[in-house]
């Protein structure tokens, strides 16, 4: 039997508050603080998958919505700590579409990005305010 160890290191990405504001008639309430995490597993071998690739402050949906991202919460920052550039990083896996999920996705030219069949096909039926990059 094949058994290979791998070590799954969470990335925190920053922390995000959405807030919709529609002249106080709005439906969603105010969310502060949320954390981001992408994750990196490193096999045996040194070989890097990436695991959702985080939010991008300047893409958060929201008119009153606002992010903190510091340096030590970048990716590049992150994946640099363990050996890598995104560059390095050629297998991504996106657990779904949402853009707290893989709104940096951009970051990452050179990776295979694996993402389930529902969520592409998702893409050509959004809802009104659905929630997607």
């Amino acid at each position: 039997m094949l058994k290979l160890n791998y070590t799954v290191h969470p990335l925190l990405n920053g922390f995000f508050t959405v807030s919709f504001n529609n002249g106080g008639k709005t439906k969603f309430p105010k969310v502060e603080n949320i954390p981001s995490f992408s994750f990196l597993i490193i096999d045996e071998k040194n070989i890097p998958v990436l695991v959702d690739t985080g939010f991008d402050i300047n893409k958060i949906p929201g008119s009153n919505s606002t992010g903190i991202i510091k340096k030590e919460h970048h990716l590049e920052y992150n994946l640099k700590k363990f050996g890598f550039s995104p560059l390095n990083i050629k297998t991504v896996i996106q657990t779904h579409l949402h853009w707290d999920h893989s709104a940096n996705i951009g970051l990452f030219p050179e990776a295979d990005i694996f993402v389930q069949k529902a969520e592409i096909e998702g893409l050509f039926n959004l809802r009104e305010n659905e929630e997607t990059s």
